[in-house]
């Protein structure tokens, strides 16, 4: 047959997060948020800067088009010196007994992420295909895990 696949010919697509939730937020402030320790991973991308998280490590001033990764059951609080916008991600990894976390990571922007966290935003802010945004956060994280070894 001219359309048959044969069977070791077809891939299977696998995907080692689940996301909890995930968004795009403008004026955030005053950021309020005392002494969290969730049981999920988060990711944080900030547009501007204002946006300040406070651990067992210090302070840390967060820096516009940065990423901030946030291990899951890491304590920390949140506040903000002036308004700032963010794209998060609140994710698990489906193999969450293998992944653990110590301490707040800061990766360098990479700009395929950056295009893709552009449409993500565009589509949010016009409350339109949101099955097409979280594919887009799924593929930031897969994006994520090849610069950053997840």
């Amino acid at each position: 047959m001219k359309n048959s696949v044969a069977i070791h010919e077809i891939e299977t697509l696998t995907c080692q997060f689940e996301i909890q939730f995930c968004g795009w937020m403008t004026d955030i402030y005053p950021w309020m948020q005392f002494k969290l320790h969730t049981p999920f991973w988060r990711l944080f991308y900030n547009m501007e800067e204002g946006g300040i998280i406070e651990s067992a490590d210090g302070c840390l001033r967060m820096r516009k088009k940065r990423f901030y990764l946030i291990p899951a059951y890491y304590e920390f609080s949140t506040h903000a010196e002036k308004p700032f916008k963010q794209f998060f991600i609140h994710f698990n990894f489906i193999d969450s007994v293998k992944v653990t976390g110590t301490r707040i990571y800061e990766i360098a922007e990479d700009p395929l992420m950056a295009e893709h966290i552009k449409e993500f935003i565009q589509l949010y802010e016009r409350h339109e295909k949101r099955i097409r945004c979280e594919m887009i956060a799924h593929t930031v994280l897969g994006l994520l895990s090849k610069i950053f070894i997840l």
